[in-house]
């Protein structure tokens, strides 16, 4: 999920298989499971590009290659309730 190329090559594999995407589930999502202010930065830009911008970025994707894309229902989510960044938020 951090890799465009690899999202561009698996929407394109779906679109060959299935000549169009009916509905996207993009539900990928990672959590660190140590205390916050333990938390690695290199590890929270991992978190990051994972659960925010891998999102945006199948949800692109699949807007560039589906007719728009704005037809194609799109699902989303990267909360987890033990994950210490839900607690920041709290």
């Amino acid at each position: 999920m951090t890799n465009s190329a690899d999202i561009t090559a698996a929407i394109a594999h779906i679109q060959q298989q299935h000549q169009r995407l009916a509905v996207v589930i993009n539900d990928a999502g990672v959590a660190p499971v140590q205390p916050l202010e333990d938390l690695d930065m290199a590890e929270f830009d991992h978190v990051c590009a994972v659960n925010v911008r891998g999102l945006v970025d199948v949800r692109q994707t699949v807007s560039r290659r589906s007719e728009g894309g704005r037809g194609t229902p799109h699902l989303g989510s990267h909360s987890q309730p033990t994950s210490p960044l839900r607690r920041a938020h709290s």
